[in-house]
């Protein structure tokens, strides 16, 4: 999963790496049907309304029930950030 740049920049430093495979390598993976994955384009301005409008809605939608959400960033300071 690397890019290609990185992986010609390891070449330059590594002799014989190892490459190691988990799970399924047969191209039969499948996405687990219990979850749903939203993916949004956006403005950097416009980032975290979305992402409040986003939690909110999927909130509501549980009705008073369990509600899971995972959301990625791109360091810990911004997940900190986004915690809170």
């Amino acid at each position: 999963t690397w890019p290609r740049e990185v992986r010609s920049l390891a070449s330059e430093f590594l002799a014989e790496p190892v490459v190691i495979y988990v799970g399924d390598t047969s191209g039969s993976l499948k996405a687990n049907a219990d979850v749903t994955q939203h993916v949004f384009v956006t403005h950097a301005g416009e980032k975290d309304r979305l992402l409040a409008e986003c939690v909110r809605k999927e909130v509501q939608a549980a009705q008073g029930q369990t509600c899971r959400i995972i959301v990625f960033a791109n360091s810990k300071r911004l997940c900190d950030q986004l915690e809170r």
